[in-house]
């Protein structure tokens, strides 16, 4: 009987393939060498992998319970694949309630990677489209910002840049304020990241700066988005000329309209400006630098659902003329009649629209136990710290404190200017909206953190980093300076260092000014002591004004004692001031993470001959540097560079 050849399995890849004998050499068989063909190789030698019994029974029960596609999918190799050594894990992103990423993506796979250039720009624009564009603008509005804006981005290239820089910036701010090791550099990295993507984004519409302007709706949005960008990044200056350039062509595109004419991009992009032109009065606090218009557009804005509530409260001020002695503790420029009968027109619209409107908004309800002590006895003691109230999402904590806050400035105005009003009962009053502030101040302190948390994360919830538009420094700032007691000021100081920077808002430099300010109630105190337990009433009280640098370097502040004659304001219709010192806060912190300083008092003969008051304040360098900068109009690639290169900063404060 004839033997029966087997085919041999064991050749080359190549031998196998052409059906030739292989003479099975390592690592290139001869056959293949002599045909002047390159030779495959081997397949790998199969491997079975053994388990104990307990081991496959319960691999087989795993593999049982999988999803029906994965089972019926399933092969001997696949599952010897499975059931191999599992790799190191992968850090996990963390997530929001609704299943979305807190900063879009993964910073990186892993830590010891860096993602590529494309990579980069899908994180960034991940980023900017889910969390940021919803974050800053509307639900009502984000068919523009988010549907129409990006859909337009796709063939605008500084438009596509500005997203993709905007979306780098807020994805460093997150990462700065997260623990871990590695978080920082991470934040850092993807910091010089978004500064690539804006500095493209600003050449890009330079170069194409004509056609951009033949679209000033698109431009203006742009130049939002920019600002916000600048926001994120600390820098006022550049902040406030984007917001002013925007403004130049927003009008421009209004005005390719017929007159009274709106649409729902109008809108959108009025609103997003005016929320901005708000930021950046808060942050220079000068006459005339309110970046937004008083006309008759304001008549409806309290009526007006469709803008946030507490933008609407601020809309309402610039209605009735009082929004600087509301922001700013510097005499007032009006005529006293005049500006006593638009405060009091504005105090009983506000009351009589929260008594309409309270069982919508029950939490700003005043509180009536402490009405009642007032009326009582003409005094409350109130707890320092401040009770917080129960659990409110951010917004309504800041719309709480500023309704409050405007009530109380409302008051302390009254007390100072109004002769015939009980000047104690007013400022009783002022001190029990202030206190009602700081308990939503103290609310938003308790729910928010200024690192992220590493559990899951609410989509209502804003880490502190991300409160551009709706900081609470600036109110707790002239809360500070109208405490009844220095442990309130020093209550606030600490929160503002806890609170740190805030969009432009800088907690280390307003807690710095505070506590000089503390010292020059000390030194100036008309009814001084050894020991300040109660400051004076508002009429004998320091006062300041701080206005940031123009090359955003540092602040200036300006402080100025009352006149003697301002308790019984010897027949005049204003109190009187008089400059005392200066003190210049810089940017950097010291050992004990507060604000450098240096103050320099005023001769007193010298103070003594000049009143502080608002063309005073005006005449200083660092404030005649931003009138300058009022009338400037358009896009300019220079000054946007020198704004952004003098006040950037690749760390924030810390």
């Amino acid at each position: 009987m004839s033997e029966i050849k087997r085919r041999t399995r064991t050749g080359c890849l190549t031998c196998r393939a052409r059906r030739v004998k292989c003479d099975e050499q390592k690592p290139a068989c001869n056959r293949c060498v002599n045909a002047n063909v390159e030779c495959a190789g081997y397949a790998p030698k199969r491997r079975i992998d053994v388990r104990p019994p307990g081991q496959r029974q319960r691999a087989s029960q795993s593999r049982s319970h999988g999803p029906p596609s994965f089972r019926a999918a399933s092969s001997p190799a696949a599952d010897a694949a499975a059931c191999a050594a599992p790799p190191p894990p992968l850090p996990r992103p963390q997530f929001r309630h609704d299943g979305l990423p807190l900063v879009g993506l993964p910073s990186n796979p892993r830590l010891s990677t860096r993602p590529c250039a494309a990579a980069r720009e899908v994180l960034a624009y991940h980023q900017v489209f889910f969390r940021t564009l919803p974050m800053l603008f509307p639900a009502n509005h984000l068919w523009f910002w988010r549907d129409r804006l990006c859909d337009e981005a796709w063939c605008i290239e500084y438009a596509q840049r500005g997203l993709l820089a905007l979306g780098c910036m807020h994805r460093a701010a997150l990462m700065t304020s997260m623990f871990g090791e590695y978080d920082q550099a991470r934040g850092l990295d993807t910091k010089v990241i978004g500064v690539q993507e804006y500095t493209q984004a600003l050449q890009e519409l330079s170069s194409h700066i004509r056609e951009a302007q033949k679209s000033p709706g698109t431009l203006s949005a742009v130049m939002i988005l920019m600002a916000y960008f600048e926001c994120f990044a600390s820098n006022i200056p550049a902040a406030y000329g984007h917001v002013r350039a925007a403004k130049y062509y927003y009008t421009k595109y209004v005005r390719s309209y017929p007159p009274h004419c709106t649409n729902p991009t109008m809108e959108a992009l009025e609103t997003a400006l005016q929320t901005l032109s708000w930021t950046c009065y808060m942050a220079v606090p000068l006459p005339g630098m309110l970046l937004t218009d008083n006309g008759e557009g304001y008549r409806s804005s309290m009526i007006d659902d469709e803008k946030p509530l507490s933008l609407r409260f601020l809309e309402t001020l610039v209605d009735y003329g009082i929004h600087s002695e509301i922001w700013s503790t510097a005499p007032t420029q009006q005529e006293p009649s005049a500006l006593l009968k638009n405060v009091y027109r504005f105090q009983k619209e506000l009351r009589q629209w929260l008594e309409y409107h309270v069982e919508d908004y029950p939490y700003l309800e005043t509180d009536t136990t402490a009405l009642a002590n007032l009326e009582a006895d003409g005094e409350c003691h109130y707890p320092i710290p401040p009770s917080p109230f129960l659990a409110l999402s951010s917004e309504l904590c800041f719309t709480g404190a500023l309704y409050n806050f405007i009530m109380a400035r409302v008051s302390w105005t009254l007390c100072l200017y109004d002769k015939s009003q009980d000047a104690k009962k007013l400022e009783s009053e002022a001190y029990m909206y202030f206190y009602q502030a700081m308990r939503f101040a103290a609310t938003y302190a308790m729910n928010t953190s200024k690192t992220l948390p590493n559990t899951t994360y609410s989509t209502n919830t804003f880490v502190t980093s991300e409160e551009l538009d709706r900081s609470f420094l600036p109110m707790l700032y002239i809360i500070g300076q109208c405490s009844p007691r220095p442990s309130w000021l020093r209550w606030i100081a600490q929160l503002m260092k806890q609170i740190g920077e805030q969009g432009l808002f800088n907690g280390f430099v307003l807690s710095a000014s505070l506590q000089v300010f503390h010292k020059m109630e000390q030194s100036h105190n008309l009814l001084s002591t050894d020991g300040i337990e109660r400051y004076p009433s508002p009429a004998l009280r320091i006062i300041s004004t701080l206005i940031p640098e123009t090359n955003a370097q540092g602040f200036v502040c300006f402080y100025a004692k009352p006149s003697r004659f301002n308790s019984g304001w010897a027949n005049r219709d204003v109190p009187l001031y008089y400059p005392v010192a200066q003190a210049r806060f810089s940017t950097e912190l010291d050992d004990d993470n507060a604000a450098k300083r240096e103050i320099e008092m005023y001769d007193e003969q010298r103070s003594m001959e000049e009143q502080f008051t608002s063309g005073w304040i005006l005449g200083r360098p660092v404030a005649s540097g931003w009138k300058s900068r009022f009338g400037e109009v358009g896009f300019d690639l220079d000054h946007v560079l020198h704004d952004h290169i003098n006040g950037g900063r690749l760390l924030p404060m810390v």
